[in-house]
């Protein structure tokens, strides 16, 4: 609610990484997987502290209780469970298919569409890194009145910068997938790269729009999204516990992108039209306006020198370092638009100069 991201998120990269280390040196000592539940509880009690000594001692921000009031606990407690909803249903989606492939085709077949599911996460965990921070902006700008067209163009901003990051990675999974699965995995893991690219080509449609939750939120409007994501954790539960029966893991993995597809692109980019005068098809197109030649360029060069490059690390990383190259060049000359690049060197000139 202050903008300060720069310590909450300081704190997490500092905590994850004690996380790591304490695991392995403890696990040389207990093999136990109480040791790793004990790390996992230590690390989030020192983040609350942490951050409560943030709030008191920089924010200078104190919980003082005065006096009981009905009309704010009901209302805060309505919302409270409109995401707690959501969290339930966003664990299901995760979750469920896991599980049903567990039960009918067995553990190896878990194993192999786990690592599936962690690429697509990782690849989720690109987009919400932005929208993240926009919650307590988009809140200002609507107490201040700002309208549906003010607010379309800071999504549209935002869904640009994501984009920009999100189109690199999709198409450089798309290209250099297979060799990175193989390297990293080994033989026998082929079907991780394409179940990860059938969930993650629908997901992008509604990643790069993700700003629109913080104005529901902002709004107070989040009823019709979790009645959606309900539905949709549904529909995704029955196409997974019939269709993994008959074409195995692939079905699960289709059941989660037409999920998506149905409650996440169609029904709410619906609902946003009606309720917030979001224009759907004028935003995909300023935000995929110039930036998908971008993507395109440096992939089609990727994909021509794949076949004289053997298969090894130093290779991969070369290619990988090629197309950034080709990429990078490309959105400043051509992909980004002349605000987005007074921003980023903007961004990048205070940094210098603060050094």
């Amino acid at each position: 609610g202050c903008n300060r991201f720069v310590f909450a998120n300081s704190t997490k990269l500092c905590l994850l990484l004690l996380r790591i280390v304490a695991s392995v040196a403890l696990l040389q000592m207990w093999k136990s997987v109480v040791v790793l539940v004990g790390i996992t509880l230590a690390c989030s009690v020192i983040t609350m502290v942490l951050q409560l000594l943030y709030i008191r001692t920089r924010l200078h921000i104190r919980i003082r209780l005065y006096r009981w009031e009905p009309s704010l606990f009901k209302e805060s407690m309505g919302y409270t469970l409109l995401m707690f909803a959501q969290t339930i249903a966003i664990q299901a989606n995760g979750n469920i298919d896991n599980i049903v492939i567990s039960r009918v085709i067995g553990p190896g077949a878990v194993t192999v569409y786990s690592f599936g599911i962690q690429l697509f996460n990782m690849y989720e965990s690109l987009a919400t890194a932005f929208s993240g921070l926009m919650l307590p902006n988009i809140s200002k700008r609507i107490a201040d009145g700002a309208d549906d067209a003010q607010l379309q163009q800071i999504v549209t901003k935002v869904g640009r910068m994501q984009f920009a990051v999100l189109g690199a990675a999709l198409a450089g999974f798309i290209c250099l997938g297979q060799e990175f699965i193989t390297l990293w995995l080994g033989d026998g893991f082929g079907d991780v790269y394409v179940l990860s690219l059938i969930m993650m080509i629908p997901v992008t449609f509604t990643l790069v729009q993700n700003v629109c939750l913080s104005i529901l939120r902002a709004r107070n409007m989040m009823k019709f999204r979790t009645g959606s994501l309900l539905c949709t954790t549904i529909l995704n539960l029955i196409l997974t516990v019939v269709g993994t029966k008959l074409y195995g893991y692939y079905a699960a993995a289709i059941g989660t992108g037409l999920s998506v597809v149905l409650g996440s692109i169609v029904v709410m980019n619906i609902y946003y039209h009606k309720r917030i005068g979001f224009k759907v098809f004028k935003f995909y197109f300023d935000v995929f306006r110039r930036l998908i030649v971008c993507v395109l360029v440096p992939s089609v060069v990727v994909v021509l020198i794949k076949n004289y490059c053997e298969l090894s690390c130093i290779w991969l990383l070369f290619k990988i370092a090629l197309f950034m190259m080709i990429y990078a060049v490309l959105l400043w000359f051509y992909g980004f638009n002349i605000q987005e690049k007074r921003y980023l060197w903007k961004g990048y000139k205070g940094k210098y100069e603060s050094k």
